[in-house]
């Protein structure tokens, strides 16, 4: 999301972008499963916004609203789970009513498509190489070379990191390469499962769970209450980052999500252990948790080069968003001052 927030301001400033995406589609942890006849958003499950909001970001959201791509999300179901004495007991999240949440009836993947949709988009594309020479930077993938007066690097830090130390010795600072070694995140191993018709979901007081003291389960989301889909419900199942430790080089990835339901059968509902479908995706770089440089990070070379994301300041889609305007605001300001 940074990237084509990013990438969108700047080329609707008149320059000429290319955004080079390593996966088949756009947005990172803005994703969305397509499963027969349904769809699970397996990432960020829901975007928010602060009422009364007149940012940039917040006219994005409203305008997102005013297309129909998210629809109000009500926070009267999302609940607190708290595990005692073996059982999950359940309260009603407090909220100061100060944000409203949106879900995607399309999938929250949506968000990202509509800000990448004007965008030339190269997917599939790993970059491998990126050095300067002679003033123009010069950028490899696995099959593609390209070249640009600017680059933003907006991905993880561990991975930006990989890319930034061979240029340590175009004259890329050692500070930069620790503020990107000091950045951590929480893996995440998400459980995705499908059930029949005829188990008693619409039962849940809830849409959300977000679970409390819980060694394998941090939040469950009932996608089936975000849209209307001619299946039986499904939901999107996120595990703490203790029990990804533990589980997320597994080979057989589909026994790892089941045991996560066997324990939401445990102590919430027996049928959570008879789903019809079951899928699992690991996110290796999933919430940034430490680290955060609090701004973007400038390469301070010769040309251009921004190394950004949302874990410059937080985890959310807003920080995301409102990171990749700064960077496009700065760099407008840096290649105006270069071709003077």
């Amino acid at each position: 999301m940074t990237g084509l927030a990013c990438a969108l301001a700047l080329q609707n400033a008149g320059y000429r972008v290319v955004v080079v995406e390593k996966s088949r589609g756009v947005g990172g942890r803005v994703a969305t499963r397509h499963l027969p006849l349904s769809l699970v958003d397996h990432g960020a499950p829901t975007v928010e916004r602060a009422l009364y909001d007149e940012s940039p970001y917040g006219a994005y959201i409203a305008a997102l609203v005013e297309q129909g791509i998210v629809q109000p999300w009500s926070g009267n179901q999302i609940y607190d789970a708290y595990l005692s004495q073996g059982r999950w007991s359940l309260a009603l999240m407090q909220s100061s009513g100060a944000a409203q949440y949106y879900a995607a009836s399309e999938g929250i993947t949506a968000i990202a498509k509509e800000l990448a949709q004007s965008l030339p988009i190269e997917l599939t594309q790993r970059v491998t190489g990126l050095h300067l020479d002679s003033n123009i930077w010069q950028i490899t993938t696995e099959d593609k070379a390209f070249q640009a007066k600017a680059v933003v690097v907006a991905i993880p830090a561990p991975q930006a990191l990989d890319l930034c130390i061979p240029l340590v010795q175009d004259g890329l600072s050692a500070a930069v390469i620790s503020v990107l070694q000091n950045v951590q995140f929480d893996p995440c191993i998400t459980a995705i499962a499908g059930y029949a018709p005829s188990v008693p979901w619409q039962n849940l007081p809830w849409a959300e769970l977000r679970c409390h003291n819980d060694p394998i389960i941090a939040r469950v989301i009932c996608d089936r209450r975000k849209r209307e889909m001619p299946t039986g419900p499904c939901f999107a199942i996120h595990s703490t980052p203790v029990f990804v430790m533990e589980h997320f080089e597994a080979a057989d990835l589909s026994a790892v999500g089941q045991q996560m339901l066997d324990h939401i059968a445990q102590v919430y509902a027996p049928w959570f252990a008879q789903p019809e479908l079951v899928q699992v995706h690991r996110w290796r770089y999933a919430i940034a948790t430490n680290g955060y440089p609090g701004h973007p990070l400038s390469a301070q070379l010769s040309q251009p080069l921004w190394i950004c994301g949302e874990w410059c300041v937080g985890s959310t889609i807003q920080n995301a968003f409102e990171v990749g305007l700064e960077v496009a605001q700065q760099l407008k300001q840096q290649l105006l001052d270069c071709s003077r």
